[in-house]
């Protein structure tokens, strides 16, 4: 069981359907039963700046200023650094993480990982340290909203809007791929929009050399966001068509408002995944072009020999739409207060989460 926040592995639910309130004990994020779904999946909102001991407070000469987001890696603050007056985004590990080895090994790999990708269109990574027992990775600080609260907000994007995530999105994974890199986690929560348009591909917590023997878990589960996880993924595979997989489905996502395979529990979206069945982009946003459709599929073909093989591939495939289009910056909405007070908000079916290995067949 995992708290939606911090992600400890062991948030317990309320004693009792009628007790449907609580709190997480490692991060006191507010926990509840969601309405009509059960005891598994549950909302909440993000712990108060009453209960954050960080903000307001200085990290070698980082002064915490704000909280941006929680998620299953860590909580990332807005920092002040006090010589060179600049913000930086900072993501610390939950307490309980930093006594688990793999969990600081999985923020310092982040931050090696990241740093190798300087790409326009990739959230930068300056530093990463450790302070009074716990972790913390430094990183450019991108004023503006994620793809998800974006769509949240509008109920879906305009297609050229669309194009321009996935067309520059699909620049910086080139970039990581051309380095041995995968991302693992693209979703929406991972892509930010800057107050000037530019699309940043965030967040490389789950990142890896090409060359590593496996993706699983030092316990043997697979981790990733379910609803945005090819098959080969759930089974500890993943290479350049993963990330292409995934972004297309947050292409799909983005035009559409809602994920091509849904459900409640991971094991459900797996089972959709596998019959391989979703509802038509044209029927959803009968708007989108043909051309961009059949992009789209080919991204989330359920082979990974269908899919386009890398990153690259993809961005070509786009022709020249990409030029004209995607490489213009994203038409953000006049008033974004309402999008940002959402930013604590992270939906489930968005959370990274360590899985339940796929069932074999006998």
């Amino acid at each position: 069981m995992f708290c939606i926040h911090c992600g400890a592995p062991d948030a317990p639910y309320p004693a009792s359907p009628a007790a449907s309130e609580g709190s997480c004990p490692r991060c006191a994020g507010a926990l509840s039963y969601r309405a009509g779904v059960g005891p598994d999946r549950r909302a909440g909102t993000a712990p108060t700046a009453a209960r954050d001991p960080f903000l307001g407070t200085f990290v070698r000469d980082y002064r915490i200023e704000s909280l941006l987001g929680r998620g299953g890696m860590g909580t990332v603050y807005k920092a002040l650094h006090a010589n060179l007056a600049k913000h930086f985004a900072m993501k610390a590990l939950p307490l309980w993480a930093t006594e688990e080895p793999e969990y600081v090994e999985r923020l310092y790999r982040e931050a090696r990982a990241a740093v190798r990708i300087e790409h326009a269109n990739a959230v930068a990574v300056t530093d990463v340290f450790e302070h009074g027992g716990r972790h913390f990775l430094v990183m450019e600080y991108v004023e503006g909203p994620t793809v998800g609260q974006l769509v949240r907000s509008s109920g879906r994007l305009s297609v050229p809007n669309s194009v321009r995530v996935a067309w520059q999105s699909l620049g910086a994974l080139a970039k990581a791929h051309s380095l041995g890199i995968i991302h693992r986690d693209v979703k929406p929560a991972n892509i930010l929009v800057s107050r000037d348009g530019r699309i940043k591909v965030s967040d490389f917590g789950l990142a890896r050399d090409l060359g590593a023997a496996s993706d699983l878990t030092r316990t043997g589960h697979p981790m990733g966001t379910p609803h945005y996880m090819p098959v080969e993924q759930w089974d500890g595979v993943a290479d350049a068509r993963t990330d292409v997989y995934s972004l297309g489905v947050t292409l799909y996502h983005c035009l559409t408002g809602r994920v091509p395979y849904e459900g409640t529990q991971p094991t459900q979206v797996l089972k959709r995944i596998l019959a391989g069945e979703f509802e038509p982009i044209s029927k959803l946003a009968p708007d989108t072009p043909p051309w961009l459709e059949e992009i789209l599929v080919t991204m989330m073909a359920r082979e990974p020999g269908d899919r386009f093989q890398s990153a690259q591939e993809a961005r070509e495939s786009f022709g020249t739409a990409g030029e004209e289009v995607g490489s213009r910056p994203f038409e953000l909405p006049p008033a974004l207060s309402p999008i940002f007070d959402d930013l604590a908000a992270t939906p489930s079916d968005e959370a990274t989460l360590t899985l339940p290995q796929r069932p074999r067949p006998r």
